[in-house]
């Protein structure tokens, strides 16, 4: 709603495409308080729970608001666009449900011994939402080049 009455040229899915990008950054934010070791435990971890849901919880609503953006242009259907989004979405979560559940079952198997992983394992999760959304910001970007003046 801010964007749409911000910028006047702006679509409504445009606006949104903006919003979402913009509600996405509030954990890099907050790695100053994430990586502290004076804030407890249990108030960083659900923090960087916290971060990571907004994320990906962004991603899809930021797909479909670039599918209806694209179908409006096109002049195709929401209907299509819902599909679409719905079909990667579902896709999406039966391969996380299989990785979440291979990590649940290791992390069970290994009890202690796993404790050492995490560290790594958070460094290599920020590396690749890095690598996501820049390979995402570089197509966008590719694609716009001659918009740029």
């Amino acid at each position: 709603i801010a964007a749409l009455l911000l910028f006047d040229t702006l679509t409504f899915y445009q606006a949104a495409i903006l919003g979402t990008m913009l509600a996405a950054t509030d954990a890099a934010l907050g790695k100053p308080v994430i990586s502290n070791p004076l804030v407890p435990a249990r108030v960083r971890e659900g923090l960087n729970v916290e971060s990571g849901l907004n994320d990906g919880l962004c991603v899809p609503f930021l797909l479909l608001f670039i599918t209806l953006a694209l179908g409006e242009q096109e002049g195709n259907t929401t209907a299509t666009a819902v599909t679409l989004v719905a079909g990667e979405l579902g896709i999406g979560i039966i391969v996380g449900l299989a990785i979440a559940g291979g990590g649940i079952l290791f992390g069970y198997l290994s009890k202690d011994a796993s404790r050492p992983f995490v560290h790594p394992a958070e460094g290599i999760g920020e590396t690749l939402a890095l690598v996501t959304w820049f390979g995402f910001g570089a197509t966008v970007v590719g694609q716009s080049m001659e918009l740029f003046t």
